[in-house]
């Protein structure tokens, strides 16, 4: 997998944005950011936001953002945890906001989400995965944008 510089890109923002609902006690979703056979993204920002699931009293509720098909433990990678009662957010007047952070400092997030750092090809796609481990369903929008320069990929 190669990027190829010597043509231009495009900038493009991709809402991956949904309403599925996440039941209570470990259930998860995973959305992939995963471009046409031919093509990479370059992550340049990233948005989400999900509130916490109404009605909550206990547990927490978090988002792993890592490289699929690559590591299997999405905890390797970017995570952001909320304790019940926290919305967690990316890019929305700061870099990462919850009650744990990983990595911490907003240099190192803002980097993360700003720099390139993630890759996205049709067979390396970027997962972003949501587990609501609360005591309610997480039953509201979970807005995921991310803008990200499309390229041709190399051959």
């Amino acid at each position: 997998m190669g990027i190829n510089t010597e043509k231009n890109y495009r900038l493009e923002l991709i809402d991956l944005s949904t309403d599925d609902t996440v039941n209570s006690s470990g259930a998860s979703d995973t959305i992939l950011l995963q471009p046409d056979k031919g093509f990479i993204y370059e992550v340049k920002f990233i948005i989400f936001q999900a509130w916490t699931p109404a009605g909550s009293s206990s547990g927490t509720h978090v988002l792993y953002i890592y490289p699929a098909n690559v590591i299997s433990t999405p905890a390797l990678s970017a995570t952001i945890q909320g304790n019940f009662g926290t919305t967690i957010r990316i890019g929305q007047n700061s870099a990462f906001t919850g009650d744990t952070e990983q990595p911490s400092g907003s240099a190192s997030q803002l980097e993360l989400i700003t720099k390139g750092v993630y890759v996205a090809s049709n067979t390396y796609p970027v997962a972003f995965k949501y587990v609501n481990n609360t005591d309610a369903n997480q039953t509201g929008t979970r807005t995921l944008k991310i803008l990200v320069k499309k390229y041709r990929e190399a051959l």
